[in-house]
């Protein structure tokens, strides 16, 4: 497995993966500089982002078959 930071080309993959997760996709192209995802070959396994909002931030996460969620994170807790 490589994780790496997205680059604009991993966007559909992304799409692909969040949208199989039945996870909010709204937004993520604006993001990508702060993605990170997890490769197995050329195949998406995985993918972390953090919608930055000033001091405080929203993690956004989507892995195989659905079974990572979407966690709200930020400064304040």
């Amino acid at each position: 497995m490589n994780i790496h930071a997205a680059k604009t080309t991993d966007l559909p993959d992304i799409l692909t993966l969040l949208k199989a997760a039945a996870l909010p996709v709204a937004g993520i192209e604006n993001h990508v500089e702060t993605t990170l995802v997890a490769r197995d070959s050329e195949r998406l396994l995985g993918c972390a982002a953090v919608e930055v909002y000033g001091q405080a931030g929203l993690l956004r996460s989507g892995g195989g078959r659905g079974r990572a969620p979407a966690a709200k994170g930020g400064a304040n807790g």
